[in-house]
């Protein structure tokens, strides 16, 4: 069982189920500084009882990366790719790379390059979203990890208006709503 398939497990008593479109309620295609689209998935979901905009989450048991655009990302995870497999992949997509990367067990490479695990790409999401209806839900272990490389990534996912809880508080916010 994955990380992810865990904490949705966890989040389940509280109404939290598994989601893979932000369709119907909001928009699934974003695009990144330099034009590129790509169509993006939440985790899970959460209807709140009268509002019409539930709220999506995205599930994380490590850092952000810091890829500004797909297109670094990708390139990024081809260099991975020819590393890893002594082989080029300048002609895979981003999806390909990061779909044999995972496989093959290199799932550090995946969170350090990929998109689907960039503070920017999060960034474009909840920038599109209403306030408070994206939101990142990481491992305690890495949320409450007090070194300075962990206090300065979340000051700097605050910073791009990210919206970050950790699952031991999930069930105090959605009492919240």
């Amino acid at each position: 069982m994955t990380n992810e398939q865990k904490m949705l497990a966890a989040l389940l008593p509280l109404g939290i189920v598994s989601c893979q479109s932000f369709l119907p309620y909001y928009q699934a295609e974003f695009t990144d500084k330099k034009g590129e689209t790509s169509v993006a998935k939440p985790d899970a979901i959460f209807h709140i009882a009268d509002d019409l905009e539930p709220v999506m989450f995205e599930f994380k048991s490590a850092l952000l990366n810091s890829k500004t655009f797909k297109e670094a990302a990708r390139n990024s995870l081809a260099s991975q790719y020819k590393y890893r497999f002594q082989r080029d992949g300048s002609h895979l997509s981003h999806s390909e790379l990061s779909s044999a990367l995972w496989r093959a067990g290199h799932y550090k490479d995946c969170l350090n390059h990929a998109w689907n695990h960039s503070a920017y790409k999060h960034q474009l999401i909840a920038n599109a979203l209403p306030d408070g209806k994206y939101v990142l839900i990481f491992i305690d272990e890495i949320f409450h990890k007090e070194d300075e490389k962990t206090i300065k990534e979340f000051a700097g996912y605050a910073k791009k208006s990210l919206f970050c809880l950790p699952m031991s508080g999930v069930a105090d916010f959605i009492a919240s709503l």
